[in-house]
């Protein structure tokens, strides 16, 4: 399996992750318009049976998926696409839950991408569906999702000034846990934090590590 996502706009982009994780595919990125021609490539190469679209045409387009269909004919192809984000990473996480079972989540800010993106990996690793939520309220997808499904692990990602202790509280009151926050007093401070958790909590090896901007969230998603 394949997810597709968009490689200008980061919202569906980063709750892919956790989709690729759980159908255990990469996460190729394409242009919104149109099927990038390196991602035509690899999916050519690939040449998976499903394919998993995140968002919708605003942010990978018809055409881009038309384009799959010519690619792939006998490819099983699935849009996640919700009215905004924060649907749509409910629709998403839903997908995994139902795929992995998945007993966590990760709860990021819906307007910023960096936190999102520091929790891409571990979210592809340990199957924890991304939940978008808004900076001062639990965004109502994000709520239906927690309360549904109870996770044991909510992990918050990011400080007070992207999703407030508001955010918290009320996470918790519906998972039925208190959330663990994992942040720092900036974007980098906070990747470190996600760094440290996966290694303690998430079975990561010390051995290798990744480096990406903090500046774009294409390469480091």
């Amino acid at each position: 399996a394949v997810v597709i996502a968009s490689g200008e706009d980061y919202p569906d982009a980063l709750t892919g992750s956790a989709v690729a994780g759980a159908v255990g595919g990469p996460l190729l990125l394409s242009a919104n318009a149109g099927l990038s021609a390196a991602t035509e490539a690899e999916m050519r190469r690939l040449s998976p049976a499903a394919v998993y679209i995140m968002g919708s045409d605003a942010s990978i387009s018809a055409a881009a998926e038309e384009r799959i269909r010519t690619v792939l004919p006998a490819a099983e192809i699935t849009r996640f696409s919700g009215r905004n984000r924060y649907e749509t990473s409910l629709l998403a996480a839903r997908f995994v839950q139902s795929l992995t079972g998945s007993t966590g989540a990760i709860l990021v800010s819906g307007t910023g991408w960096p936190d999102a993106a520091s929790a891409s990996a571990l979210a592809y690793a340990e199957r924890y569906p991304i939940l978008l939520t808004q900076a001062t309220s639990l965004s109502g997808e994000a709520a239906d999702y927690l309360k549904a499904n109870t996770p044991e692990t909510v992990l918050i990602v990011g400080g007070t000034p992207t999703v407030a202790e508001a955010v918290e509280s009320a996470a918790a009151a519906a998972a039925g846990v208190p959330p663990v926050r994992l942040a720092g007093s900036d974007r980098y401070a906070t990747s470190a934090a996600v760094a440290r958790y996966s290694v303690a909590n998430a079975g990561f090896a010390v051995d290798r590590a990744y480096l990406a901007t903090g500046l774009l969230y294409p390469d480091a998603l």
